[in-house]
């Protein structure tokens, strides 16, 4: 559970896993993250699946990135859907969670142009940053991410 901030390097030093992660390939971010493209039945199950997990087990890897896109929350279902999915949160005892609301375009377009986009600020793993100063690998790896657009 201790990738919160080096999941793209410690992957870069760990073998294939039977969960189909190719060698190489960046670990979960964030220490309870799902690896991207691996929590197929949305956030609610996801949540329900971290806390399965005894968070006290985790030295310093506890957290969970999630990614939603913002038209989710250009609605009052979508709000009131996200509500209820932090009221599940807590309701869990999980220790941590945070979001990213953000589409892939926006991200893929920062990559191209970055001067663009000089205040897109991500939540990485555990911290915040300017996307577009962070590595190649780590901003492949952030738009790789499962993206939300329901609950």
């Amino acid at each position: 559970m201790y990738t919160v901030s080096a999941h793209v390097p410690m992957g870069a030093n760990v073998g294939a896993s039977p969960d189909g992660r190719k060698a190489g390939a960046p670990l979960a971010d964030g220490g309870m993250s799902a690896v991207y493209g691996r929590d197929v039945n949305g956030p609610t199950a996801l949540l329900k699946s971290v806390a399965r997990i005894d968070g006290k087990l985790g030295s310093n890897g506890t957290l969970l990135n999630m990614k939603f896109l913002p038209q989710f929350f250009k609605s009052e279902e979508g709000i009131g859907k996200f509500s209820s999915l932090l009221r599940a949160f807590v309701a869990l005892r999980i220790n941590h969670v945070q979001f990213n609301v953000v589409n892939r375009e926006d991200l893929l377009a920062a990559q191209k142009q970055p001067e663009l986009f000089p205040n897109l600020t991500i939540r990485v793993a555990g911290y915040t940053a300017y996307f577009t100063e962070l590595s190649r690998e780590l901003q492949d790896e952030i738009i790789a991410r499962t993206a939300y657009d329901g609950v």
